[in-house]
């Protein structure tokens, strides 16, 4: 938090914030993102093609059954499913959004395993009217690309 005395070796943080470890803070990131790319997509362009394949390895990330879990991580698998489920609603907006801006988008992801995604979380999507509709959405962009081919 301070400047360590002249001379003195810098201390490595001792304790980190629970806002780093947070998926709720992860959720919320992809809107921020999409927002930025939005107003400087020009300048993100070479980023994009970095940052999808990222976004998409999240969506696919395996997460165990809610039944074998204990009670007091069910919040956290829900957490999970929500940055799980925004990430690919990012990455099928873009997909969708940008594909006549930026040809080689699609290249960028493994088109099967996105897809293999988004049929995973629409049979394990927990209880959340919320959810189902963002990831309702997000298959519906996905099946305006021609990753629809791929279903």
């Amino acid at each position: 938090m301070f400047a360590p005395a002249e001379g003195a070796a810098p201390r490595p943080p001792t304790d980190t914030s629970p806002a780093a470890l947070s998926f709720r803070l992860l959720a919320d990131c992809p809107m921020n993102v999409l927002l930025v790319v939005q107003l400087h997509l020009r300048q993100l362009q070479p980023g994009l093609l970095r940052l999808l394949p990222a976004m998409a390895a999240v969506a696919a990330i395996a997460a165990p059954d809610a039944a074998t879990l204990p009670a007091d991580l069910q919040q956290a698998l829900l957490e999970l499913r929500t940055v799980q489920v925004k990430s690919l609603s990012f990455v099928t907006w873009m997909l969708r959004s940008l594909q006549s801006y930026i040809p080689n988008l699609l290249e960028a992801v493994d088109a099967p395993t996105l897809v293999g995604s988004i049929v995973t979380l629409l049979a394990a999507c927990p209880d959340s009217v919320a959810l189902r509709k963002e990831l309702l959405t997000a298959t519906k962009q996905a099946l305006s690309t021609p990753l629809k081919g791929l279903f």
